[in-house]
């Protein structure tokens, strides 16, 4: 596990230097180690080495893994996610990246009413418009947020997208700068609850570009654990 310290160290220092490129602080990045598939061990170790955020892809995997890792560790549902495992996340992560449905919004809306919870969401945005992923079109996104503000239990934190497939950060760009736009033009219009205060975008590919372009969290797995092994 001692590349787990040593991968941390360098992507904080990248961080650094895509934030000082674009004229930021470091310290407005929030690093969300994603640790999808990953032994909860090699999650603790990203814990001791100064890492305050995780992700999980999947309901159970976040469960299980919060059951067994420190209280103060802030818990974050990255992947999509099906409204009958609501009732089981709510309360359970403190940010859901993929509110990317009405229907989704009402159901965590009335789960959140019953346990006397203000669940934290970002909507997940489909900036590529690509029709095998999830989330809202851009085009669409304004009028989404001006519905689920009307829901007394979310609060929308932001926005979040998963750019394009590339191996090259620089291709992506575009699509982070259209992200950007998005965020700022909802942002001024100040709904009803929510504080748009979280652009989430950037991966391991792709992480620099994305803070180059106005990404204040990204979420890096492969850069910091290593490839992982699917079954």
């Amino acid at each position: 596990m001692e590349h787990i310290s040593q991968n941390i160290a360098e992507i904080q220092q990248r961080i650094a230097n895509a934030a000082k490129k674009a004229n930021r602080a470091a310290n407005e990045i929030t690093l969300v180690a994603v640790s999808k598939t990953i032994p909860a061990e090699y999650a603790a170790e990203a814990h001791r080495c100064g890492i305050s955020n995780l992700g999980e892809n999947k309901t159970a995997e976040l469960i299980s893994k919060k059951a067994l890792l420190p209280s103060e560790i802030k818990w974050h549902m990255l992947g999509h996610l099906q409204t009958n495992k609501v009732r089981k996340i709510v309360g359970e992560c403190g940010l859901i990246h993929s509110l990317d449905s009405l229907r989704l919004a009402e159901q965590i809306n009335r789960v959140s009413l019953e346990k006397n919870v203000i669940t934290e969401c970002l909507v997940e945005i489909n900036i590529g418009e690509e029709p095998q992923k999830f989330g809202i079109s851009p085009k669409n996104t304004e009028n989404f947020i001006q519905k689920v503000a009307c829901f007394s239990n979310i609060l929308i934190r932001g926005l979040m997208c998963v750019a394009p497939v590339s191996h090259f950060g620089e291709s992506n760009r575009n699509f982070f700068a259209m992200m950007r736009k998005l965020f700022i033009d909802i942002q001024k219009n100040k709904l009803d609850n929510t504080t748009m205060d979280i652009l989430s975008m950037g991966m391991s590919q792709d992480f620099e570009t994305a803070i180059e372009e106005g990404s204040n969290c990204v979420r890096i797995g492969t850069a910091l654990f290593g490839k992982r092994e699917y079954v």
